[in-house]
């Protein structure tokens, strides 16, 4: 049930916190409520710390035995969230510069949210969702005028 895309358990911050725990009912609960954190928060350090936390609580419910839907949860999880932290934090952005007034302050918050985009360039070349944002994003900042 071992699989190379789910981190080791010494890799994340939270390493170990859950070794004493037993009730495999509480770490069900943290593992699907950071697994729905990591990959829906739009502040980055956020997601991350709940994927490490979700990786810890995965880890923990493998020794006890867990079901093979945690096993999958995780697997999901892992797939995904190296494009989802990206596109949240960027729809983040994107939402915060459409309430501000000021085309240079908007066009600084659209620059970093399309920084956040390519951040990874490999995401932006192959995931779609990635690219109609960044395209989107573009789009609005031509609109805007400001250099």
């Amino acid at each position: 049930m071992s699989d190379s895309r789910i981190p080791e358990r010494s890799s994340g911050r939270y390493a170990q916190q859950y070794a004493a725990t037993g009730d495999s009912e509480r770490l069900l609960q943290i593992l699907t409520e950071s697994t729905t954190i990591a990959l829906q928060s739009k502040d980055p350090d956020t997601a991350a710390a709940r994927y490490d936390l979700a990786v810890e609580a995965y880890h923990q419910l493998r020794v006890l035995n867990a079901h093979q839907s945690v096993h999958e949860t995780v697997l999901a999880m892992v797939t995904v969230f190296p494009t989802q932290v990206r596109l949240n934090a960027a729809t983040g952005l994107v939402a915060k510069a459409a309430k501000l007034k000021t085309p240079k302050r908007k066009a600084d918050i659209l620059r970093r949210a399309l920084a956040e985009i390519e951040r990874h360039p490999t995401l932006t070349k192959t995931d779609a969702t990635c690219q109609r944002l960044a395209r989107a994003i573009a789009v609005d900042l031509a609109n805007l005028g400001v250099q």
